[in-house]
C-alpha cells in the first residue's frame, strides 16, 4: 500500500497539470469540490498507475510517463476537435 501512495504521488508530481481525467480544458486543475474517500482516490490512482505502466511490470518509467502524457494530450486535442465540428 505505502508504495501506491508514494506511485501516486510520483505520477501527480510527473504528470502535474497534464493528469486531467474528466475534462481537458487549458484552466488550472483543482481538487474536487465533492467528497471523495480515500478507497475512490486510490482506485482512481491505481487505475492511472495501469494506464500508465504500458509494460505491466509494476514499475512507471520516465518513458511510460512521457508517452503517457502525449497520449492524454492528444485524447483532449481530439475530444476538443471533435466538439467543436458542432
Amino acid at each position: 500500500m505505502r508504495h501506491l501512495i508514494q506511485a501516486t504521488l510520483l505520477a501527480t508530481a510527473v504528470l502535474g497539470s497534464s493528469m486531467a481525467y474528466a475534462d481537458c480544458d487549458d484552466g488550472p486543475r483543482v481538487m474536487p469540490k465533492v467528497e471523495v474517500s480515500k478507497t475512490d482516490y486510490l482506485k482512481k490512482m491505481e487505475a492511472f498507475f495501469d494506464f500508465v505502466d504500458t509494460d505491466k511490470n509494476g514499475v512507471m518509467t520516465p518513458a511510460e510517463r512521457a508517452a503517457a502524457k502525449q497520449k492524454m494530450k492528444a485524447e483532449c486535442r481530439a475530444k476538443k476537435s471533435n466538439a467543436s465540428a458542432w
